[in-house]
C-alpha cells in the first residue's frame, strides 16, 4: 500500500501515499501568530499527487506552528505502507524501526519562509 505522491515545489520532489487523481486530504493546521518567516511556508509549496496502483490520499497532513519553524507532517497508513518522494526515494513502513502500518515523512520551513525542506533536500 502506499500513499499519496507530494510534489515540493522548492524541493521539485514528490511523495507518494499513492492514491487517486483528483482527491484532495484535508490538512490541519496548529498556529500561533507567525513571528519569524519560517513560520510562514504556504501549504501550497507542497503538491500531493494520487497516482499509480494501490495509490490514495495521506491518512494525515499536519501543519504544526507551535515550534521555531513551522513543521509539516505527512502520514500514511496501511500494510507496507510508505511515501514516495520524487527523485529521493521512498520512506518506508520499517524505516523508523517498528513495522507498525505507518510510514511519516516531516518537512520543515526553511528561514526565508520560501520553502519545505527536509534532510538537506
Amino acid at each position: 500500500l502506499a500513499c499519496a505522491a507530494l510534489l515540493i515545489a522548492s524541493l521539485r520532489t514528490s511523495d507518494a501515499c499513492l492514491a487517486t487523481p483528483g482527491t484532495t486530504t484535508p490538512t490541519t493546521t496548529t498556529t500561533v501568530a507567525p513571528n519569524t518567516p519560517c513560520q510562514t511556508c504556504a501549504t501550497t509549496l507542497i503538491m500531493v499527487t494520487t497516482a499509480g496502483n494501490g495509490a490514495k490520499p495521506m491518512d494525515r497532513d499536519v501543519v504544526d506552528m507551535t515550534g521555531a519553524c513551522a513543521t509539516r507532517t505527512f502520514t500514511c497508513l496501511g500494510m507496507n505502507a510508505n511515501i514516495e518522494i520524487n527523485r529521493f526515494g521512498v520512506v518506508a513502513d520499517a524505516d523508523d524501526g517498528a513495522v507498525d502500518g505507518s510510514a511519516t515523512f516531516e518537512v520543515t520551513c526553511n528561514a526565508a519562509g520560501t520553502a519545505w525542506q527536509a534532510g538537506g533536500m
